[in-house]
C-alpha cells in the first residue's frame, strides 16, 4: 500500500510518520422526512464510499446534513468531506416523502404518496442510493385503500405499496430499501423509511423501515383507527423517516455520518476515536475538521 512501513514489533503495516497514507472514507448525508400525512417514507441519504492515499498535516473539512423534517418538501441535508488535494466527496440528501404526491428525488428517492392512482417514488442519485417505491391504490367493492411508497435504500429500491395477504382491500405500505454493511463492519447506513397506509373500512398496515435506520411508517383505518405515528430515522445513519397516514404523522430522517479509517495506530485528529481490528476509526456525527497528522 502507498505510503505505509513495516511494524518491527510485528504487528503488521502501520502509516509510516511525514509520509502520505491511505485512508478508507464513508460519507452518509441526512435522510429525507416522510411528510406529515399521507406519505411515502422518506429516502435514504446519499452514500459514498471511497480510498485516497492523503498528505500528513493536512485539514479536511468534514461537514454533516441533518435528517429532513416530517413537513415541507422535507428533503435531508447534504454531507461532505473535502480538503487538500482530494477529490471532494458530497453525498447527496435523501430525497423526502411527500404528501398525496410523488416523492422528492435525492441520494436515494423518498416514496410515492396518497392518491388515485397516487404519487410515484422519487429517483434516486447514480452511485450513491435508489428510487422510492409507488403508492399503490385500490377500490374492491366497499374498500378505498391507498399503500404508500418505501424510500430508497443506499442498497435497494423503496418497495411499491402493496396488499395484506393478497387482499386489494387491506393495504400495507412498501417496506424501505435496505441500507449498505460497510466493509462488512456490522452496522448498515442508510436504509429508506417505510411507506404510509390509509383504508375505508378494512385494515391497513405500515411499511417497515430500511435495515440501516430507515424508520417504519404509520398507518390508519376509519374503523380501526391509527396505528400510532410513524417512527424516524436513527441519527446518524442517514436513514428515512416513515411516511404518515392519515392521522398518523410521518417522522424526520436520520442525520448523516462520515467515518474515516486507516491502518495501525492513532496519528490523525478529530471526531471520535476508536481501535479495532488492526485499524483506527475517526467517526463524525457532526460537522468538523479531520488534522490529517
Amino acid at each position: 500500500m502507498t505510503g505505509f512501513g513495516f511494524n518491527v514489533n510485528g504487528f503488521g503495516s502501520f502509516p509510516s510518520r511525514g509520509a502520505p497514507y491511505e485512508v478508507d472514507i464513508l460519507v452518509v448525508a441526512g435522510g429525507g422526512g416522510g411528510a406529515a400525512t399521507k406519505s411515502g417514507g422518506g429516502g435514504a441519504g446519499g452514500l459514498l464510499q471511497a480510498t485516497y492515499t492523503i498528505a500528513m498535516g493536512v485539514d479536511f473539512t468534514i461537514t454533516i446534513g441533518a435528517g429532513g423534517s416530517a413537513g415541507g418538501s422535507s428533503n435531508g441535508n447534504l454531507s461532505r468531506f473535502s480538503g487538500g488535494e482530494v477529490s471532494t466527496l458530497t453525498a447527496v440528501a435523501g430525497g423526502g416523502g411527500v404528501a398525496s404526491s410523488n416523492g422528492n428525488s435525492g441520494g436515494s428517492g423518498g416514496g410515492g404518496g396518497y392518491g388515485n392512482p397516487g404519487g410515484t417514488g422519487g429517483s434516486g442519485t447514480s452511485g450513491q442510493g435508489n428510487a422510492g417505491g409507488n403508492n399503490r391504490f385500490s377500490q374492491s367493492g366497499p374498500y378505498n385503500g391507498n399503500a404508500h411508497g418505501g424510500g430508497g435504500g443506499a442498497g435497494a429500491a423503496g418497495a411499491n405499496g402493496s396488499a395484506i395477504s393478497g387482499n386489494p382491500g387491506n393495504p400495507r405500505g412498501g417496506n424501505g430499501g435496505v441500507g449498505i454493511n460497510w466493509k462488512s463492519l456490522g452496522p448498515y447506513y442508510g436504509g429508506g423509511g417505510g411507506g404510509g397506509a390509509n383504508v375505508y373500512p378494512a385494515w391497513a398496515v405500515g411499511g417497515s423501515g430500511g435495515n440501516g435506520g430507515g424508520g417504519a411508517g404509520s398507518a390508519w383505518s376509519n374503523q380501526f383507527g391509527n396505528n400510532g405515528n410513524a417512527d424516524a430515522g436513527t441519527a446518524n445513519t442517514g436513514g428515512g423517516g416513515g411516511g404518515g397516514s392519515y392521522s398518523g404523522a410521518g417522522k424526520n430522517g436520520g442525520s448523516g455520518v462520515v467515518f474515516i479509517r486507516y491502518q495501525g495506530d492513532q496519528i490523525a485528529t478529530g471526531g471520535t476515536v476508536t481501535a479495532s481490528g488492526g485499524y483506527t476509526y475517526h467517526k463524525f456525527t457532526s460537522s468538523g475538521t479531520y488534522a490529517s497528522g
